[in-house]
């Protein structure tokens, strides 16, 4: 919770650095490289918690992780292990990520659908989403054939449940309740 609360606030803070200099976008595909390393190797995960490992020793290790990142993203990177807030880096990319979109208007939706949907299935749902939405949307999407048929798209706390699982579960209810 703590570290969610300072991811915060640094998110902000260097979001409008970012914002001022031009950067946000650059830094947005910065902070998903660093996000993306984080997820991937449980090595770098330890190194940024690692109390063990000095600050300078930390530091070191880092800027030869991501030597490939942009300045303003790899200052940030050096910036909260300088503070040892290390470890926020995971959350503090996520916290980024939802300003960059607040910012840009884009929605990120994932849709959960019973089968894999076609590429021109996604692109009717991703127009209909940002009709319905009002903003761009990004789709990630999943496959869990528990819904039977159809899919569940959610945006943020918006869900649209178009799945034969929660239609039959809804048929129950009213069957059951009747």
């Amino acid at each position: 919770m703590q570290n969610q609360k300072a991811a915060k606030r640094y998110a902000g803070t260097f979001f409008q650095i970012a914002l001022e200099q031009g950067q946000q976008d650059t830094v947005r595909g910065g902070l998903q490289s660093v996000a993306a390393a984080c997820a991937g190797s449980a090595e770098l995960r330890e190194v940024l918690r690692s109390p063990v490992i000095s600050s300078d020793r930390r530091q070191a290790m880092l800027r030869a992780a991501f030597s490939g990142l942009d300045k303003l993203s790899l200052e940030l990177v050096l910036f909260l292990a300088s503070k040892g807030r290390a470890d926020s880096l995971a959350a503090l990319c996520e916290e980024y990520e939802v300003l960059w979109c607040e910012r840009a208007g884009v929605a990120k939706v994932t849709v959960t659908s019973a089968d894999a949907l076609s590429q021109t299935e996604l692109a009717t749902l991703q127009e209909r989403l940002a009709v319905r939405l009002g903003k761009k949307v990004e789709l990630s999407t999943a496959v869990d054939s528990s819904l039977i048929a159809g899919f569940r798209a959610r945006a943020g706390d918006q869900v649209f449940d178009y799945s034969t699982r929660t239609q039959l579960e809804q048929l129950r209810q009213r069957l059951t309740h009747a």
